[in-house]
This record gives structure tokens, sequence and C-alpha cells, in this order.
């Protein structure tokens, strides 16, 4: 997904994540998150909900690409976002307030709901869909699929996947939402 912002491939899409991954809610109002891959999974997606909603999409994309790109088995949760964060010169004051006021919790279970709302349904993730369709495990074609899916004035990034113009181009935009885990 790197290519997304290191072309103008991001001017025709509306890049959503949505952190939640294999988590689960359990208790009478769904009020705890389990994550497949235990708490420090948990604390990284509330850290990532939040990131996704303090910051525009280019900053909290390669945010979150870096959060998913360390090995928590060398550095603790709390110490992968916070290099993340200086790494990109990003202030970490938005997130720790998200975090300790609880609202990335609360966003977090609003990416849990639209989860689980997903037609189809989630079978692993991360899980891509361009215009409500669901990539499966061609995911990582996403830029084919979003560059067919557009109408519009085409981008340079697009070039590969445009037969022939038939003349026929209308305005639209694409939309692409990805669930990391």
């Amino acid at each position: 997904m790197e290519e997304m912002f290191d072309t103008d491939l991001h001017t025709i899409v509306s890049l959503r994540m949505v952190p939640w991954g294999n988590a689960q809610t359990i208790g009478l109002y769904n009020e705890t998150i389990i994550c497949q891959n235990g708490p420090s999974e948990c604390y990284l997606n509330i850290i990532q909900a939040c990131a996704v909603n303090v910051w525009p999409a280019v900053k909290h994309f390669r945010f979150i690409h870096c959060i998913e790109s360390q090995d928590l088995s060398i550095l603790a949760a709390d110490a992968v976002w916070r290099r993340c964060s200086d790494d990109l010169e990003l202030s970490q004051d938005p997130i720790d307030h998200c975090y300790r006021s609880g609202e990335g919790t609360k966003f977090l279970l609003r990416n849990g709901e639209e989860t689980e709302r997903l037609v189809p349904e989630k079978r692993f993730v991360p899980w891509v869909t361009v215009n409500d369709l669901a990539l499966q495990e061609d995911y990582r074609n996403y830029a084919s699929y979003v560059c067919k899916a557009y109408r519009g004035r085409r981008p340079y990034a697009c070039r590969q996947y445009w037969q022939k113009s038939t003349g026929n181009e209308t305005s639209g935009s694409s939309e692409m939402k990805m669930d990391l885990p």
C-alpha cells in the first residue's frame, strides 16, 4: 500500500483504514476487547484508531505502516509507536490524549462494529475493499482495482491499467477500506 502515496494514486482514492484485525469483544455490553495476539496488539490497535482520527490520511497511513513494520519481540508496544511518531516527526500529544481520555477505545469499538457488518464477511487481515468489493486474496493488487473502477481524469499511476479510451469517462471516485491487525 506504500505506493498509494508514492504516486498520484492517492488523488483518486478515499482511503479509510479501520484498525481492528481479528479482535473480539466480550462482556454484557461488549466493553472488553480481546485481540488475537494479546494485549500489545489491542494497545496498538487503539493507538492506530487514535491516529486515524487525529491525523490526515497521509500521516496516519505512514504511522500505521511504520508500526506494522516493527518487531514487537524487540520493542515494547509503547516504544514502537513512540519511535514511529518520532521518526515521522509527528507529535505524540494528540495520541496520548486520545488514548488516556478513552476516546481511542471508543474509536476501536466502532471499528469492530463496522468490521462485523462487512459484506462479504471478513475472512482474514488485511481485508481490503474497493467500492465495497472485497479483494479477498488479491488485495496486493488493489491499485488495479482502484484504477479500473475510477472513471474520472486518469492519474499517471493508472496508465498501465486502462485500455484504449472509449471517450465515455465520467467523474467519480474509488474508495478503499483496509482492516489492519
